[in-house]
């Protein structure tokens, strides 16, 4: 019976780490789609309404995480954070005519 007790920790002990890191790997990636989900939603945004809505301020996505247009007329998205991950990027605006 101890033996059994053993061999059960042993595996718990294995296994737990791999877990963890695979349920990190999960959350990291759904922080990223979500990044990915609020760009793509503000580029169609942008463009629906002529490419010319978004004030030099920036729009917030919540309070200190905000979208700007940068220098170049792109989207930046700045200090968005999960309160674990954090992320900054920006989306190339191609105007079509």
């Amino acid at each position: 019976m101890m033996g059994v007790l053993v061999i059960i920790a042993v595996i718990a002990l294995i296994t737990t780490p791999i877990i963890n890191y695979i349920i990190g790997e999960i959350k990291e990636n759904a922080f990223k789609n979500s990044l990915y989900s609020v760009f793509r939603s503000t580029e169609y945004y942008y463009k629906e309404n002529s490419y010319e809505t978004i004030p030099t301020k920036g729009l917030d996505v919540t309070s200190d995480k905000i979208i700007l247009k940068n220098k170049n007329e792109d989207l930046d998205l700045k200090n968005v954070t999960n309160n674990v991950y954090c992320g900054n990027g920006y989306v190339i605006i191609t105007k079509v005519s």
